[in-house]
């Protein structure tokens, strides 16, 4: 089995990789709430995500995977510099509502599919979590997720400023990204919302990064014995999935990787990518058995870490280069120089307090 880390150039796919898009004859139409939320300029592009005290990431860096020192230090000047303290958490949520604050009968959550007790994001009724910074702090999620393409009621979905793009120039007109993401006792959800201007995915024996998607990176507790390396024993993980191929299909290709080399497929079924009129949408709930562990327990004080990526393809389905059908992706955050790009360091991973 080919070991090569996304972005390091072109590689055959996986023998039997497991792709399966299954197509719905009918969408559900997002409420007002999400829509107001994705900020575009133009077509799309780029968008604006202020942190809680830390200047945005420069979109239009050019840093590439393959850069040289020199190149790679420049490129990420104006990466962020994050500090998840407990003071954050505090400051962020000093607002929020007792009730809200209040978790759930431990019996309750035991299955993490369970239809949610709430409304969703957008409907009446909904009460929104003050934290608009997930690199600092996370909500928690008011009840069990429900995997359905809509996002649940609790977490806010925000826009994200790209930082690190490793294609050429800037991030092309018409490719945006918003994230939304809140804890449970049990896991971690996580709801992103892309615009791209056409649904091109992997090819036929391609990793699932070589087109567009999404790319999941999560560490159970925030703190790494081995930085800038993963964590052994499997409990830092690189969650790569593919996008659906058309406006009315979905997506549950899922590839797991780890310290730039694959690991197998994601056979995760608390994950799944819903084809949107104006690109498509991720949902996914992050349990235990992601990260090769029996139990996790979560709780509010403590820590995960979390970032993720968004893979931008070409704008013509019949281009291709070094990454298959992917010209760049970017990412939520990147460290300081010397840091590396999240898929192979961990000091690019955001290390959020689970707040209430």
């Amino acid at each position: 089995m080919d070991s090569a880390q996304p972005g390091h150039g072109r590689r055959a796919g996986p023998a039997g990789c497991d792709r399966a898009h299954r197509t719905h004859a009918a969408r559900r139409t997002f409420g007002a709430y999400a829509a107001a939320l994705l900020v575009a300029t133009g077509a799309c592009g780029r968008i604006g995500f202020t942190l809680l005290d830390v200047p945005p990431a420069d979109a239009g860096a050019d840093e590439r995977r393959d850069a040289s020192p020199a190149d790679a230090t420049a490129a990420s000047a104006d990466a962020q510099t994050i500090d998840a303290t407990a003071a954050d958490v505090a400051d962020a949520t000093g607002a929020a509502d007792a009730a809200d604050a209040e978790a759930p009968d431990a019996e309750a959550e035991a299955e993490a599919g369970a239809p949610d007790a709430g409304p969703d994001a957008g409907e009446g009724g909904c009460a929104l979590s003050p934290i608009v910074n997930y690199c600092t702090a996370l909500p928690l999620l008011p009840a069990p997720p429900v995997i359905d393409g809509v996002l649940d009621c609790g977490p806010r979905l925000l826009p994200i400023v790209p930082a690190g793009w490793t294609g050429p120039g800037v991030v092309p007109a018409g490719n945006a990204a918003s994230v939304a993401a809140a804890w449970r006792p049990d896991g971690l959800y996580v709801y992103v919302e892309v615009t791209c201007p056409e649904l091109i995915v992997a090819g036929p024996g391609e990793y699932a990064w070589e087109g567009n998607g999404v790319e999941l990176y999560v560490d159970n507790d925030g703190v790494f014995s081995n930085s800038p390396l993963y964590d052994d024993g499997g409990t830092t993980e690189q969650l790569v999935t593919e996008a659906p191929d058309s406006s009315t299909s979905n997506s549950t290709t899922g590839e797991v990787w780890r310290n730039a080399a694959y690991v197998g497929p994601w056979t995760s079924t608390h994950f799944e990518l819903y084809g949107t009129e104006t690109g498509y949408v991720l949902e996914a709930f992050v349990v235990a058995s992601d990260l090769d562990l029996t139990t996790w327990s979560l709780a509010s004080g403590g820590m995960v870490g979390f970032n993720l990526a968004i893979n931008v393809a070409f704008a013509s389905p019949t281009t291709t280069g070094n990454d298959g059908h992917r010209l760049g992706q970017f990412f939520m955050y990147v460290g300081p120089p010397p840091d590396g790009p999240p898929f192979e360091d961990v000091r690019s991973f955001c290390t959020p307090v689970l707040g209430p």
